[in-house]
């Protein structure tokens, strides 16, 4: 027992012998705070509650003994669009001398995408992504910013809601010859967009060559984004295109924010690529081509089709480190 408490005495001495050499070594200027070289970020698993943010924080100890005294931590958020989407700490990080890594994982709750897609859209399909966090050492009193991450992310779903391609609506119905009417034109642009719905205002120009009049009374649509369905529907909006007129018909669209935290889990899944789908059909009355008992049909009348992909990091195509 007495050499078991000597070696015990000679182990706190040898503490605070350390502690003051470092005390001393910080007054004196001997020794300096350890400073953040650089960070990196990645996505990790994913799931339909969180993803997993994995970090390698790079740190440089200027001091020829490592810290691991006095206990090391790293506090750590991610925000975009001033949206904060996670927070992170972790504690008791040993840091040896020169440059060293620091691994850490911080969890990203899901349910903030909708809330994060609401300022996407808002804000012209522009996201700032902005990461900070600070290394604190309580043996050395003294704490290092990680140098702050700041970039740019940006989508063009809008862009892809226009097309001034010709394409044919068949009604593919006995006795009446196709096509029916012609699709000219097709322009779309983000409407109201809340916590709960984001709108998209369409508009089709449909041009008639028949010699009788096609009226149009209903327009539908299925949206999906990877295969996940995130707004159907349809409008009663009855129009009638006259023998060789056009007209424009309008619809709007709803997609279900409550969704989207679905969406991202393939989004993260697939590489950060979403393959967006929206399918409208249209319900015409055929009963004026003079065929006799042709009951309205619904025909496809156009599908937008539309991949899009993120980089929130900066870093997908290359190597995990």
């Amino acid at each position: 027992m007495g050499t078991i408490r000597k070696v015990l005495t000679v182990l706190a001495v040898l503490v605070v012998v350390i502690a003051v050499v470092i005390v001393a070594g910080l007054a004196t200027g001997a020794l300096g705070a350890p400073s953040v070289e650089g960070i990196d970020n990645r996505f990790g698993s994913v799931n339909e509650t969180a993803t997993m943010i994995e970090t390698n924080v790079t740190v440089d100890n200027p001091n020829p003994i490592g810290i691991n005294l006095g206990g090391v931590s790293i506090d750590y958020g991610v925000s975009m669009n001033d949206v904060r989407m996670a927070d992170g700490r972790k504690e008791g990080v040993s840091i040896g001398s020169g440059e060293s890594t620091v691994s850490l994982r911080t969890r990203m709750n899901n349910t903030r995408i909708p809330e994060w897609w609401v300022s996407h859209v808002e804000n012209g399909e522009q996201t700032t992504l902005a990461v900070d966090g600070t290394v604190s050492s309580s043996l050395l009193g003294q704490s290092a910013e990680i140098p702050p991450v700041e970039r740019e992310i940006s989508t063009d779903i809008d862009g892809a809601l226009d097309s001034n391609e010709t394409r044919p609506i068949n009604a593919s119905q006995p006795l009446v010859s196709d096509p029916v009417l012609y699709l000219n034109e097709t322009r779309g642009e983000w409407g109201e967009v809340n916590d709960s719905t984001t709108e998209i205002e369409m508009e089709f120009v449909v041009y008639n060559p028949k010699s009788y009049a096609v009226p149009v009374s209903e327009l539908g649509y299925n949206m999906t984004m990877n295969g996940v369905p995130v707004g159907s529907g349809q409008s009663e909006n009855t129009t009638t295109v006259e023998p060789g007129t056009t007209e424009t018909i309008t619809t709007t669209t709803n997609m279900d924010n409550k969704k989207l935290d679905e969406w991202w889990v393939t989004h993260v899944e697939n590489n950060q690529v979403t393959e967006l789908e929206i399918a409208f059909s249209a319900r015409i009355d055929l009963s004026n081509a003079g065929v006799g008992g042709v009951e309205p049909v619904e025909v496809p009348l156009d599908t937008i089709e539309h991949e899009f992909e993120t980089d929130v990091f900066g870093n997908k195509n290359e190597s995990s480190s």
